[in-house]
């Protein structure tokens, strides 16, 4: 499946600001308001960005308000992106209220992380490309790079848990506890064919995180996928006997037959590079280093 690009940004477009699942802290949209502005563009703040939490986690709005928020800014043509506020947890709450051509009728870039994986889902099951990439507390120039048309050519450090190969496919995925309740539905990311599947996690233990990679392994649809890229495993309590989570799915990697790639900077640490789900890119794991490129001359 080939997935429609939405248009590359121009300035003076606006972009939407929306909180599709947890309320943020005090200043982070404005915060990235000032940002956008500093870029040429116009941001336009939902209404349910505008509910700062209280130290416990909430909700942004009511599931039917946070799906409105959200359907109303996908299918408007006046938005050239989505900026969503931040993730924690509730995205999965609007699937069902989130029609495919709500994606189609005006395809544009959502950009997020973590629980908004779930969203990459539903932008990739209606095939539209989105951006895996920083939320309103500290969106940057990276996001505006891709959202302008400038694609990165990432090359990463040599890590000794790597497998060694290259492969082409199209690149998805996100936070994997996301991607876990996903799973037998039709917005499992491993439905599609032949993918460069990216997986990252925060908070959860390495007991957690084992049985999440069993739950990826024993799904059918795993031989859809043609590499692996493994991204920052963020304060993971190591509550089993390994040195790291590495060292740890290693046991399973390294006798897939495919591609690995351990300690890509995107995630929940303190580099977050972004990609976009469901571009068509190389991958190249070498003894020196891994490469992640963009193939699609449309591109540019």
């Amino acid at each position: 499946m080939k997935f429609l690009r939405p248009e590359y940004l121009s300035k003076g477009d606006r972009i939407a600001i929306v909180a599709p699942s947890y309320s943020h802290p005090e200043g982070t949209v404005e915060r990235a308001c000032r940002f956008i502005r500093e870029c040429g563009y116009i941001p336009v703040p939902g209404p349910n960005s505008g509910k700062t939490g209280s130290g416990i986690p909430d909700y942004a709005g009511s599931t039917e308000e946070r799906a409105a928020e959200l359907r109303e800014v996908l299918e408007s043509p006046e938005y050239g992106a989505i900026l969503c506020t931040r993730g924690g947890y509730g995205a999965i709450h609007l699937l069902n209220l989130l029609p495919a051509e709500s994606f189609r009728r005006n395809p544009k870039w959502l950009i997020g992380f973590s629980d908004i994986t779930t969203l990459h889902s539903a932008s990739l099951a209606a095939g539209v490309m989105s951006i895996h990439g920083k939320m309103c507390k500290n969106i940057g120039d990276d996001e505006f790079d891709i959202l302008e048309g400038r694609l990165p050519r990432y090359e990463i450090p040599h890590n000794e848990f790597n497998v060694e190969g290259r492969t082409q496919g199209t690149l998805m995925g996100g936070n994997m506890i996301s991607m876990a309740a996903l799973t037998g539905g039709r917005y499992d990311f491993l439905l599609h064919e032949g993918i460069i599947l990216f997986v990252e996690e925060v908070g959860e233990g390495f007991h957690a995180i084992d049985r999440l990679m069993n739950m990826l392994l024993n799904n059918v649809n795993f031989r859809n996928v043609k590499g692996l890229v493994f991204g920052e495993f963020t304060d993971c309590p190591a509550d089993l006997p390994f040195s790291c989570v590495e060292q740890m799915l290693d046991r399973y990697t390294k006798n897939l037959g495919i591609p690995v790639c351990y300690g890509f900077p995107s995630g929940h640490g303190e580099i977050n590079l972004p990609f976009i789900e469901g571009a068509e890119v190389s991958l190249e794991v070498t003894q020196e280093h891994t490469q992640l490129t963009y193939l699609c001359s449309h591109f540019f």
